[in-house]
């Protein structure tokens, strides 16, 4: 099932957001990137890697201009948050919890 944001975008899918470390300007520091994939709205396929984002408020809001639904890895420890549209079940045993998902601003 998709779904349109307020300027007509067809969001679908899920992004699925990892924490990592990054260098920036010879610096490591911690980021964000992230994969869009098709499922549960069509077959298994990634649709789009994200740019690398050094704050989750930025990676949130390229996951909410893509997807119905994020899944967040805070860590390494296999913690998964979840952002977005409702669960559907499926996903429900992997979640410890929710973040607030906001559209994003132009």
């Amino acid at each position: 099932m998709s779904s349109s944001t307020a300027d007509g975008t067809v969001r679908h899918g899920k992004v699925f957001l990892h924490w990592m470390l990054a260098e920036r300007h010879g610096i490591t520091v911690p980021a964000w990137n992230g994969s869009w994939e098709r499922e549960p709205d069509g077959p298994p396929e990634m649709l789009e890697e994200s740019p690398v984002f050094v704050s989750l408020a930025e990676a949130l809001a390229w996951s909410g201009a893509h997807a119905r639904r994020t899944f967040i890895h805070l860590d390494d420890s296999g913690t998964v948050w979840h952002a977005g549209d409702a669960l559907d079940g499926d996903d429900d045993s992997m979640i410890a919890g929710t973040i607030a998902l906001r559209p994003p601003t132009n």
